[in-house]
């Protein structure tokens, strides 16, 4: 996205004939399943989202995000909705157990956790149950438990690159207009 961050660029899986298609071009190598949990484990713990094409039935996509330079999370972030669908579930919050520490809202790739008040406040219409808070809380005070309604899964890679296509092409035009 034009601007360099601290995380690691070797986080993206790629699976079945893409993979193949990417190793045969020499940009992509294959991995054992050992180096693909260790590489999830750094992502996870340095923050990143936990990220798949979501078309119905077929995987070809595994990506582990960052916010400050992920194209997909930075559509997220300006609202989109296909690129980066929300998972099936949403984090839930036990005030009992929450210490205040903050590490939850720190780790929030949408920003959808802030203190206020003297209590931790978690937008949920903007999470996108990635569990990251989830998995900082020494505490235990984050849990995930299923959405109520499910997001919309493409039926097809097709119509979900066509949807995050035209998604795209708005956020563009919406950024050039608001100057940003």
């Amino acid at each position: 996205m034009g601007k360099e961050c601290e995380h690691p660029l070797e986080t993206c899986f790629v699976f079945n004939e893409f993979a193949e298609g990417l190793i045969d071009s020499g940009l992509a190598r294959e991995i054992t399943t050992e180096e693909a949990l260790k590489i999830l484990r750094h992502c996870e713990e340095i923050g990143l989202v936990h990220n798949v094409d979501n078309a119905e039935g077929h995987l070809r996509t595994l990506c582990n995000c960052c916010s400050c330079s992920c194209a997909v999370m930075k559509i997220i972030n300006n609202g989109g909705t296909y690129a980066g669908a929300p998972s099936r579930f949403l984090v839930k919050h036990d005030e009992e157990k929450c210490i205040l520490c903050e590490e939850c809202a720190a780790i929030c790739p949408t920003e959808s956790i802030h203190k206020e008040n003297g209590k931790m406040i978690f937008n949920s219409a903007t999470c996108i149950g990635c569990g990251l808070c989830v998995s900082v809380c020494k505490q235990g005070a984050n849990y995930m438990v299923p959405r109520e309604k499910y997001p919309r899964i493409s039926a097809t890679h097709k119509d979900l690159w066509a949807k995050i296509g035209k998604e795209s092409i708005v956020g563009i035009l919406k950024n050039k207009i608001l100057g940003k």
